[in-house]
């Protein structure tokens, strides 16, 4: 890792406690590997007598990353308290079920973040070193697994969708530009700079009957065949395990129309969205002033 690019590497515990792996000179990354692809699982089939296989999809598996860390101390009194301090940061949490992870955060050149979910494989060992004196001094190698192989940059982004009478009463402020449809409702687009897919978080507030949100880019949508009354906000959650729960702590998923797709309902990075903007159809009709639809999501890379 350059000392002087401004670039530095950081583990943070599922509690929140950053520990800086590189800050020379009494720590530093020798080197890194992971980083970039992950590993690809393909699906694939064969007919009868056919040579080769026919590949019907992908998937992106678990990524390793294995990092080999140096630590530098002053007596051997402060190595010791500093192995003891670093196993204390990267061991795993036997008191959260489910289990949580771990973040190391990626601070690039020109101001770049990217964050990783994992969790701590193996290591260190520490090792007796082989030639030369290194009392105060250990040269670990620490594996972590990210269950989630994408990175993303942990500044989360979110934009508001409003309703709007056709034409005269807007209500500001809006998105533009902004497209009335007398069946698909307001036509707005979000713009996703990410270079992997995305599965945001939707909260629908209030009141607002026959929602729907239909991404234009893949056709996949979400709606409601239920009215969600004023002072109800329902939470879509879409990345991991997959939840539809309104804030009174109530499941929403029965209410889903048939033709939602939870499963791949997302943000679609370019070039399958030309610039990365993805058009969204948005359908209701409201009568609060509080109704609207916020998206949050985080963007997401396949590697850095």
């Amino acid at each position: 890792m350059p000392f002087n690019s401004g670039e530095r590497l950081i583990y943070i515990t599922p509690e929140g406690q950053q520990y800086l792996l590189h800050a020379m000179p009494w720590r530093a990354v020798l080197s890194e590997e992971g980083f970039g692809t992950p590993p690809i699982e393909y699906v694939t089939d064969r007919a009868p007598f056919q040579h080769g296989d026919v590949v019907r999809s992908f998937y992106l598996g678990p990524r390793a990353i294995q990092l080999i860390v140096l630590h530098n101390f002053c007596s051997r009194a402060d190595y010791w308290q500093g192995r003891e301090d670093f196993l204390q940061v990267i061991r795993p949490r036997f008191w959260h079920t489910p289990p949580q992870p771990g973040k190391l955060l990626y601070y690039l050149s020109g101001r770049k973040k990217r964050q990783l979910d994992v969790f701590l494989e193996s290591g260190p060992g520490f090792t007796p070193s082989e030639g030369g004196w290194r009392e105060w001094t250990f040269i670990e190698a620490v594996r972590f697994v990210a269950h989630e192989p994408s990175w993303y940059d942990p500044d989360g982004r979110a934009q508001t969708l409003l309703y709007h009478e056709p034409a005269l009463n807007l209500i500001f402020p809006i998105t533009f530009p902004i497209v009335f449809d007398e069946t698909a409702g307001i036509q707005t687009f979000i713009i996703y700079d990410g270079t992997w897919i995305e599965y945001p978080t939707i909260e629908v507030v209030g009141p607002v009957t026959g929602w729907s949100l239909t991404n234009l880019i893949t056709g996949y949508k979400l709606g409601f065949n239920q009215t969600v009354p004023d002072g109800t906000t329902v939470t879509i959650t879409l990345h991991g395990i997959k939840t539809v729960v309104d804030n009174h702590g109530v499941n929403w998923a029965h209410n889903l129309t048939a033709d939602s797709d939870l499963s791949s309902f997302a943000l679609v990075p370019a070039p399958g969205a030309p610039g990365g903007r993805n058009d969204f159809a948005l359908g209701g009709t409201s009568t609060g002033a509080q109704s609207r639809v916020i998206v949050h999501w985080y963007a997401r890379y396949f590697g850095i």
